[in-house]
């Protein structure tokens, strides 16, 4: 167990989960989150079948307090362009497109295009 002698903030406890992190592929995920069964095995698959790929997010429902279900379906472009500077931009749009509809953040992606990054900075 690797618990912080201190509070060293949101982004830089996940950015030291990711250093201390072995295996192919990442994922963060929250105390109050869950996977569905087969969540993960149709992520990596999904990779493995895209080696251009550096990573992946999908959809997920948000449950309120009470139990309630909440999601939002996106029917609009996906980062699939062929142009690099397209995806990214649609990328970055899912950071402010709400909180239902995809968050990039919980995607599944390839540890070491991760850790080439410059990490996650407030």
């Amino acid at each position: 167990l690797n618990v912080n002698p201190s509070n060293i903030g949101l982004h830089q406890n996940m950015n030291r989960v990711l250093r201390l992190a072995r295996g192919t592929f990442f994922r963060w995920i929250s105390a109050d989150d869950w996977l569905e069964p087969g969540y993960l095995s149709k992520c990596v698959k999904t990779l493995e079948d895209r080696p251009d790929a550096i990573g992946l997010t999908t959809g997920f429902t948000l449950y309120s307090p009470e139990g309630v279900a909440r999601w939002k379906h996106y029917r609009g472009e996906f980062p699939s362009s062929g142009d690099a500077a397209q995806r990214f931009e649609r990328m970055l749009w899912f950071y402010h497109a709400g909180d239902a509809i995809y968050d990039p953040i919980y995607g599944l992606f390839r540890r070491s295009r991760l850790l080439e990054t410059g990490m996650l900075r407030r």
